[in-house]
């Protein structure tokens, strides 16, 4: 089970550098699913995080302990990615 988690923690951090890449380029296309990603790898992060402080898990994973052994870089990116995304939505809304 931990190696199928990190192995879609990948994947979905794959797309969701993908999306945020055309997010500059097309945000009418690409924002929708890229804040879907973080949402994936926050909610990932939080569940995993949340049940190895209460089970163990056998092998680590990227989201064990809240993405602890990666400097929580697992946590905090998904965050300020859709931080970013909601910042360039609002800068593009008409005054």
């Amino acid at each position: 089970m931990a190696y199928g988690l990190s192995a879609l923690a990948a994947v979905v951090y794959a797309c969701g550098l993908v999306l945020l890449v055309r997010a500059d380029r097309h945000p009418e296309h690409s924002r929708g699913p890229a804040l879907v990603c973080c949402a994936v790898e926050l909610v990932g992060v939080i569940g995993v995080g949340l049940s190895t402080v209460v089970t163990t898990f056998p092998d680590a994973t990227v989201w064990s302990g809240f993405g602890r052994g990666y400097g929580f870089v697992p946590l905090v990116l998904p965050v300020l990615a859709g931080w970013w995304l909601l910042a360039g939505r609002r800068s593009d809304e008409p005054a």
